[in-house]
């Protein structure tokens, strides 16, 4: 009885250690997704005997409740860390983890700002099987530090990678992300003294064809129920080309430099004018944390200076005053605050001087500015927010202020 016993208790003794054997990672390879989904891939292969496969179906089996991988980023200048929901996914060469990107998360990769690696709350385990025969395997452990080292700051792209997972997201720096919000105006604060109602839109997507080319389509524009609103525009760029987004060895510049030609207007057209724009745009350093320590993916502000030609077809301005042909010189900032784990503060300025002496006879500096603050609805694309918009429309020369209370969406982003 006495050699049973010890007999079993070695078995089970053997099983354990094997269990607890770590699996060989040979490689890791990495892969992008740019149709639908755009994704970053990281593949971990196993190092296996000739003739063995990882079984797929097992794993699922006895990590159940125990897969819960997140890309984990650390700010290199801050106390910061974000941490993004990832997917863990069995392949019959080992396991792959992707995520999916936005602008946001790749220019915070491609900044290199970050450290970043990808975590698992668990360890898990894997079974290796010799092909056609289900009854040969032997099982490892893949530890969560394992998962740690072998994809920290691993999401290293080819060029040619980078530059099409770029293009796909509308270029290597983007001003504003795809975005709409909409809303209404009191009517103690419309022109009218009724309620309006008002939508603001950003768009801008890249030429499918031919694949990997420098032009993309931009529009963004102003519009309200009341449409003499002196604040509504619309701006549509068909052509854009991006001219320098990289060096000659290939690698992305930390700046864009943007031709566009397009139309102008206000919201009906009876002051429209064609206008082309040379800008040069580029990221600068943080200016302000007030995350609080909470979990939010800080970015870097993007500021934008740039010069404008223009010829108008048509004016409705109150003094009658013949079509103008003059240029501009215009600066803009865009920044993204993120406030403790809900809300957020949009800051939007531009300043622009035109060298029409009919349209700016006292040669000043002019500017709008606009400023929302925001409040994440849980589990929606939306937020909450209360948006205040002062300042002269560069189209029409008209000064007024709007304050509105809607909800924004980014309904037309590219994931």
């Amino acid at each position: 009885m006495s050699r049973i016993l010890f007999t079993i208790t070695f078995v089970f003794t053997y099983l354990s250690v094997q269990a607890q054997e770590l699996v060989l990672i040979k490689e890791s390879q990495i892969s992008i997704s740019t149709i639908d989904q755009k994704q970053i891939r990281i593949q971990l292969i196993f190092d296996m005997p000739e003739g063995y496969e990882h079984s797929q179906g097992a794993f699922g089996r006895i990590n159940q409740g125990k897969v819960d991988t997140k890309l984990v980023m650390k700010s290199k200048k801050e106390l910061s860390i974000t941490k993004l929901d990832a997917v863990m996914t069995p392949s019959n060469k080992g396991v792959g983890f992707r995520i999916d990107v936005d602008q946001e998360i790749i220019n915070a990769l491609l900044s290199g700002d970050f450290d970043y690696q990808f975590e698992n709350q668990y360890d898990l385990y894997v079974i290796q099987r010799k092909v056609g025969s289900p009854t040969d395997t032997t099982r490892f452990k893949l530890s969560k530090e394992q998962i740690i080292n072998e994809t920290k700051n691993k999401l290293t792209l080819s060029e040619d990678d980078k530059t099409e997972l770029v293009e796909s997201l509308n270029g290597h720096i983007t001003r504003t992300e795809n975005t709409l919000d909409f809303g209404i105006i009191p009517s103690e604060k419309s022109d009218t003294d009724n309620t309006e109602f008002y939508a603001s839109f950003s768009y801008q997507k890249g030429y499918i064809f031919p694949y990997k080319n420098p032009f993309f389509f931009s529009a963004k524009g102003i519009i309200s129920t009341n449409s003499s609103d002196s604040l509504n525009y619309l701006s549509i760029y068909p052509v854009s080309y991006r001219i320098a987004e990289y060096d000659k060895s290939g690698q992305p510049k930390n700046y864009d430099l943007v031709a566009q030609l397009g139309i102008e207007g206000n919201q009906t057209f009876t002051n429209y004018r064609i206008a082309g724009n040379l800008y040069w745009q580029s990221l600068i350093p943080n200016l302000i944390d007030l995350t609080m320590g909470e979990n939010r993916l800080r970015l870097k502000p993007v500021v934008k200076i740039g010069a404008k030609l223009y010829k108008e077809y048509d004016n409705n301005r109150l003094v009658e005053t013949d079509n103008e042909d003059s240029n501009q010189v215009f600066g803009e900032i865009y920044y993204y605050i993120p406030i403790k784990k809900l809300y957020s503060l949009i800051l939007d300025a531009n300043a622009f001087y035109d060298f029409s002496e009919s349209l700016n006879p006292n040669g000043e500096i002019k500017y709008n500015i606009s400023a929302t603050l925001g409040i994440d609805i849980p589990k929606t694309g939306f937020k909450t927010i209360f948006k205040y918009l002062e300042g002269e429309n560069g189209i029409t020369y008209q000064k007024d202020q709007l304050l509105m209370i809607g909800l924004m969406a980014d309904l037309f982003s590219q994931k």
